[in-house]
């Protein structure tokens, strides 16, 4: 999940979807048998991967991952799904937007309300403008050509802050590039905005479950399997990755 093997959002649906993709194969080549304890691992990955695909802070996270972008979502994703992750995206920016402009100094806000202008209702106008500036720099970031996965994210977004400044400031809000965390940084902004815990992205508690569901499943259908001591028979389950 991580290079630095702490929690990371961004690439929790990927995992998800590789992991899927990699037990289907294996469906096609392990001996009937077995299949049931890969049926059994998947129906739980399924819920868990639907989940993650409804919170949009797992999105937000792997999109702001310049190796990612929407690349993920437009493979996997129907164009229903694609829209409603686009629109997640331009609301968690409009929201830090108007976050931003409340902190206006009073001043500020007593000179627009003095503006004849604004008696006019032209401020909607800027209103407009806003919104098609967000719009503008939505599509140009999602266009433009992916980084490298081995690129550092930190070292892409220093030189990328004045063509996507906005979604710059919602990926370094929590960012300390004094910290050698600072290269999970976008997972910790994710995190911040949607009040998550700081381990919500681990995946321990996925391979637990995963576990104990094969585990029961070969208890119901080995219910007398146990050694002649009458100690029960520990079993291991080892997956074989198929064919790529």
């Amino acid at each position: 999940m991580s290079g630095e093997a702490t929690p990371s959002l961004t690439g929790v649906l990927p995992m998800f979807q590789g992991l899927q993709n990699r037990w289907e194969v294996l469906l096609s080549t392990i001996a009937p048998t077995q299949k049931r304890y890969i049926l059994a691992a998947m129906e739980w990955l399924n819920k868990y991967h639907e989940k993650a695909g409804k919170t949009p802070a797992y999105v937000m996270a792997m999109v702001l991952n310049p190796s990612i972008k929407f690349s993920f979502i437009m493979k996997y994703w129907s164009p229903i799904e694609q829209e409603t992750a686009m629109d997640w995206i331009k609301a968690e920016l409009a929201t830090y937007r108007a976050r931003e402009a409340s902190k206006l100094t009073t001043c500020s806000s007593i000179k627009k309300a003095a503006c004849p202008h604004s008696r006019l209702g032209i401020e909607s106008d800027d209103e407009e403008d806003n919104e098609t500036d967000l719009d503008t720099e939505c599509t140009l970031y999602i266009s433009e050509r992916r980084a490298s996965s081995s690129k550092d994210i930190l070292a892409y977004w220093q030189v990328s802050t004045s063509r996507f400044c906005l979604i710059w400031r919602i990926g370094n809000l929590s960012a300390d590039t004094k910290t050698p965390g600072t290269r999970n940084y976008l997972s910790h902004m994710v995190l911040r905005c949607h009040g998550l815990s700081a381990y919500s992205g681990d995946i321990r508690p996925l391979r637990a479950c995963i576990f104990f569901k094969l585990r029961d499943t070969h208890q119901k259908t080995h219910p007398h399997a146990a050694r002649s001591d009458g100690s029960t028979t520990n079993v291991e389950v080892h997956v074989e990755e198929g064919p790529t």
